[in-house]
């Protein structure tokens, strides 16, 4: 439990974005502080009438620290009607990967108002009981062979986030440093920050690091994970990458992202020509005529398109009534043109 004592003289003249600095602690081997913002942190904080709390890493270290917290306003009633928060309750929990001078914490704690009320202000002091439990290699219990690199993990963690990690320990076919952004992922909630990518992406999607961590999230079933991703790299459509990226949507079972190509296809009539005639389109119709199809018919192209089309179309669907009972396999030629490393 710590003890905030002389908190109106502390608070004087205070402004959004200035905290009060409790005393250091040790928890999980690193040192710590508890920083209050009674104005808030932020300005949107401030506006709302809300004081801001965080846990600061205060310790000098190279690490990056995975933790997760508690923070409780105590109640000096006596009703035991503490304020605050729990990241062990969440499920699944959200984990925190701090560095030195950085924070974890709640920006809409407590309303100031209710804080500075009697059951909380009492003789001019708070009382605060904050936990914080550090996972470190230590106190791993899963690991990982990543072709021959070794990643550990937390059973509970991958348990609550991503129960599909559990079933393959040993992966040689995939590339290290995706796995181990995705085990950020599964720890934070986010992706790391990676140099931004070509605009156009073309046919670099399928080695690009958002292509690897979409086909990672496919394969990991992270929901999350391949909605952000599928977000991104919609963004990167154009007439010479639409044709790869709409096969890495075929490939990953990426239904928005497979939309957004088809819309673009669609919205974009007068780039036809170069879209139907770019490198990515010669691929998809000779390794996925199908998918081709889809794309050449789902926009108003000129006559002589929807001629070619046509033909194609007889021949997939002669194909497709001949032989359906006796092939029974997928609609791509996938199977030769995976991502072999991901």
């Amino acid at each position: 439990m710590f003890v905030l004592e002389n908190y109106s003289s502390l608070c004087d003249g205070i402004d959004v974005d200035e905290d009060i600095y409790n005393e250091e602690f040790f928890a999980g081997g690193y040192l710590w502080s508890v920083l209050l913002y009674p104005a808030g942190r932020t300005v949107a904080a401030n506006e709302a009438g809300f004081a801001s709390m965080y846990i600061y890493l205060s310790s000098e270290t190279d690490d990056l620290v995975q933790c997760l917290f508690s923070i409780y306003l105590l109640d000096q009633t006596g009703n035991g009607e503490n304020y605050g928060t729990s990241i062990f309750d969440r499920n699944p929990p959200q984990i925190s990967l701090l560095r030195t001078g950085h924070v974890a914490g709640c920006p809409y704690f407590i309303p100031r108002a209710t804080l500075e009320s009697p059951d909380y202000l009492k003789d001019d002091c708070l009382k605060f009981c904050v936990t914080i439990g550090v996972l470190t290699k230590e106190s791993a219990d899963v690991f990982f062979n990543v072709n021959n690199q070794s990643f550990s993990a937390h059973h509970w963690v991958l348990a609550s986030r991503c129960p599909k990690l559990l079933s393959e320990i040993d992966i040689s076919d995939m590339d290290p440093n995706i796995f181990k952004a995705v085990l950020w992922y599964v720890y934070s909630g986010g992706i790391p920050q990676e140099e931004e990518e070509n605009s156009d992406l073309g046919s670099f999607v399928l080695e690009s690091f958002m292509g690897k961590m979409l086909a990672a999230a496919d394969r990991f079933e992270l929901k999350e994970l391949k909605k952000i991703c599928e977000s991104h790299i919609s963004e990167r459509i154009s007439a010479e990458s639409i044709a790869y990226i709409l096969h890495l949507a075929e490939l990953c079972h990426a239904k928005e992202l497979k939309a957004a190509c088809l819309g673009f296809g669609a919205q974009n009539n007068a780039a036809a020509a170069d879209i139907l005639g770019s490198d990515g389109c010669k691929y998809v119709k000779k390794h996925c005529p199908s998918l081709f199809l889809e794309l050449a018919y789902n926009g108003s192209y000129s006559g002589n398109v929807h001629e070619e089309c046509d033909f194609y179309k007889k021949v997939w669907s002669a194909v497709n009534e001949t032989f359906a009972g006796i092939l029974g396999g997928p609609r791509c030629a996938t199977d030769e043109h995976k991502i072999k490393e991901f």
